[in-house]
């Protein structure tokens, strides 16, 4: 826990004063984990309401980035790699997955975009289960529930990105 305040929240505060002295734009990557994951595609008005302290450490620097003004924070999903490492994947845990390669371009185009949209800004792909991605990786993939399981997880963090799609376009899976 000390280690992710250190880096999320410590890290950031040090990164905001540091571009504040040098009047410099800020790109903060953040989590759908700021959400409380009952409803799904949220959007970026909705409220936040982390409920694994990892969301929370997320959360918190999300208010000085955006105070400072010049910056953009960025709420991603679960970033998809090429492997899936489980025999098994939740069938009923929802996200807004995106392949790293397809996060790093769009990335990308904000950081050049002279125009680039300001605030907060959803960047993800389609709202699937885990169960849909994972097997999209390996065909053989067994299920489990979520549900039965005791875990401390919001089981649909999937995200809005209507306003990043009006900006850039949809991303490509």
């Amino acid at each position: 826990k000390h280690m992710a305040r250190m880096v999320n929240i410590t890290g950031t505060e040090n990164v905001i004063k540091t571009a504040f002295k040098k009047n410099i734009f800020v790109l903060k990557i953040s989590t759908d984990y700021v959400f409380k994951g009952i409803q799904g595609n949220y959007k970026e008005g909705d409220r936040t309401e982390p409920t694994t302290y990892y969301g929370l450490t997320k959360c918190e620097p999300e208010k000085f980035v955006l105070e400072y003004g010049k910056s953009t924070v960025i709420r991603t999903s679960f970033i998809q790699g090429d492997e899936w490492p489980h025999p098994a994947a939740f069938e009923d845990k929802y996200s807004s997955f995106v392949k790293v390669d397809k996060l790093v371009e769009s990335l990308i185009k904000i950081v050049e975009d002279e125009n680039r949209p300001l605030g907060l800004l959803h960047v993800g792909g389609k709202r699937k289960s885990f169960y849909e991605m994972a097997k999209s990786i390996n065909p053989d993939i067994g299920k489990i529930s979520l549900k039965k399981m005791e875990l401390n997880i919001p089981p649909d963090t999937s995200l809005n990105v209507g306003r990043f799609v009006r900006f850039y376009g949809s991303i490509k899976e």
